[in-house]
């Protein structure tokens, strides 16, 4: 019975840590050529503090918790004017990536969206981003 007690007591503990998106300032080794720089707002994006850089094909990284994660493609839609979405997979996190467009958007250029990364365990975060994609 006891061991039991201190199991459940572990599980809730565990539930309780957060994933947090923590800034960065540099651009990982592996994102060469065409990249996209996504942060928490326009000030933060103009002082060069990033949550998530990718690489504009299949590659994303972000630092969960403090640690530098690498994300794969997993897959990806422009659902027509105004929308595209990416969903990207790390060991047991997954994360999404909404875009919204204007109307005159390209590829490249300033964006704004929507990071949110869950765990399988539930634990979740979801920010808003401002950031460019660029070659």
């Amino acid at each position: 019975m006891n061991r039991k007690k201190i199991k459940t007591n572990f599980e809730s503990e565990q539930r309780k840590i957060t994933l947090d998106l923590i800034e960065f300032d540099y651009i990982p080794n592996n994102i060469n050529g065409c990249k996209c720089f996504l942060s928490l707002n326009e000030e933060q994006f103009k002082k060069g503090k990033y949550i998530l850089v990718n690489d504009f094909v299949v590659t994303s990284y972000a630092s969960i918790n403090g640690v530098m994660t690498k994300f794969i493609m997993t897959f990806y839609d422009n659902i027509g004017v105004g929308y595209s979405i990416g969903t990207y997979r790390s060991g047991n996190l997954e994360m999404k990536i909404e875009v919204f467009h204007k109307k005159t958007d390209t590829k490249f250029g300033i964006k704004t969206g929507r990071v949110t990364i869950e765990s399988k365990d539930g634990r979740k975060t979801v920010k808003d981003f401002y950031g460019e994609c660029k070659c």
